[in-house]
């Protein structure tokens, strides 16, 4: 329970970490500030609620809050860290610049790579998480049991299984393990 309770502290704080970047590159008002910030709420609590709402509402809907839910969240895990380590180079540029000439990094263009970089890196994993790939090893040994010639064995790695994936990823491995008999 008390990874748990870390885990959700990391991640509550990387929201926070998000809408203060946000905020502080574009300040539109009290309004919009709330409005933002009810946002990020929601979507702070989403990977909470899936699991919750998946029984309760329609198939369609929890799958579409799901995608929603669960991409915010790959999206902060990849931005959080890359926008921490801008901000601690740029904490540290006054530090370690000799004369050099090294460049801080404005707070708008450490948004926008570290948002960029996690948009691009969640485009790809969405695509690698849908694209099944089979790999053949052959293992010849003497030491298999009389009259067996051959054994199959399908190791399934990094599969998803859940209302986003659902059943027809599983009809899809089932058909891919058989179509390599």
């Amino acid at each position: 329970m008390l990874i748990f309770f870390f885990l959700l502290t990391i991640y509550s704080s990387a929201n926070l970490y998000l809408f203060y970047k946000l905020n502080s590159l574009i300040n539109l008002g009290t309004g919009v500030d709330v409005l933002i910030g009810a946002v990020v709420f929601f979507m702070t609590i989403s990977p909470v609620l899936i699991p919750v709402y998946s029984n309760i509402g329609s198939e369609r809907s929890i799958r579409l809050f799901s995608y929603i839910g669960y991409m915010w969240l790959g999206f902060l895990v990849i931005f959080f860290p890359a926008s921490v380590i801008i901000d601690i180079y740029n904490l540290a540029m006054p530090l370690i610049d000799d004369g050099y000439g090294l460049i801080m990094v404005s707070s708008k263009i450490s948004f926008i790579v570290s948002m960029l970089l996690a948009f691009l890196i969640n485009v790809y994993g969405f695509y690698e998480a849908r694209n099944l790939c089979i790999e053949r090893l052959v293992i010849k040994t003497p030491k298999l049991p009389y009259g067996v010639e051959r054994i199959r064995i399908a190791q399934i790695s990094d599969l998803h299984l859940g209302i986003i994936l659902g059943d027809g990823m599983v009809k899809n491995v089932i058909q891919k393990i058989a179509n390599e008999a």
